[in-house]
């Protein structure tokens, strides 16, 4: 099984045990402390016009998985009315 399916089918388990601790985590951002994480190759970092840039858990797995895979595949998050219902692999 590829690692993006595997990430993706495992947080799915997760969120079903436990939907408010993993939901709060994936959701958890903070900001990078140094702008070289910014232009790294594969981690995920979100930048917003006026705001730090910020780094998330999603965002550090997904640069693990594009490491280990070497395609555009990677985990997200799917909402439906702003809640956090499931976890998907997307390509990029």
């Amino acid at each position: 099984m590829e690692l993006s399916r595997f990430v993706c089918n495992y947080l799915n388990q997760l969120l079903e045990v436990d939907y408010q601790a993993i939901s709060s985590l994936v959701e958890s951002r903070v900001p990078i402390s140094d702008t070289t994480l910014l232009y790294h190759p594969t981690c995920q970092v979100t930048t917003e016009e006026g705001k730090e840039p910020m780094v998330g858990l999603l965002g550090i797995v997904n640069g693990i998985i594009l490491e280990d895979s070497g395609d555009n595949r990677c985990v997200a998050g799917v909402y439906e009315d702003d809640k956090l219902i499931k976890f998907e692999v997307i390509t990029i």
